[in-house]
């Protein structure tokens, strides 16, 4: 909204200012936003699903954090380089070795998806930070470690039957970081 574009940049310029409505009435007002503007707030739900793949708020501090050393320097973008390398090879390898979970290890891709899923609806209402993730990301990993372990059979599995699904999830991906 315009009043969180204006608040945005209060705190960006070291003010903030404080609201003249009370709890009630912001609440009703958002959610009267929400109901008259139902694809624009889920635009923004997605949105904040997208945040969970950005920089990690430890890792900007080193830094000194977004607002100190700006988005587009050489540090900043040679960090945010290394820092999404490290998690695309994690959610690429994850999910190749989720999909490619076959037999007996199928009680562990439907358990695992379960709570991937699962943590999704607290992504989409909370304001997502990547914080969010710790309840797949250990999931992730131990899916990548699977899919390596013997990725030639697995990548060949997962190109030959689930395609679609993955090259579904990969465009999120891309997508979450062109929207950040």
């Amino acid at each position: 909204t315009p009043e969180q574009i204006a608040l945005r940049q209060h705190l960006f310029s070291g003010t903030n200012p404080e609201p003249d409505l009370t709890y009630r009435e912001m609440k009703r007002r958002a959610i009267e936003n929400i109901v008259s503007n139902k694809l624009l707030f889920l635009r923004r739900a997605l949105g904040r699903l997208a945040r969970i793949f950005v920089l990690r708020t430890d890792q900007l501090q080193l830094l000194g954090g977004e607002t100190e050393t700006g988005v587009f320097t050489t540090p900043f973008m040679l960090l945010m380089l290394f820092t999404n390398l490290q998690w695309a090879i994690v959610l690429l390898c994850g999910v190749a070795g989720l999909l490619s979970m076959t037999g007996d290890e199928r009680v562990f891709r439907v358990w695992f998806t379960a709570t991937i899923i699962g943590s999704i609806p607290l992504c989409l209402i909370a304001i997502s930070k990547p914080r969010y993730s710790f309840a797949f990301d250990p999931l992730l990993i131990i899916c990548a470690c699977f899919f390596l372990f013997r990725w030639k059979r697995n990548w060949h599995y997962v190109l030959s039957r689930h395609k679609y699904i993955f090259a579904s999830l990969m465009l999120f991906f891309v997508w979450s970081w062109v929207a950040w």
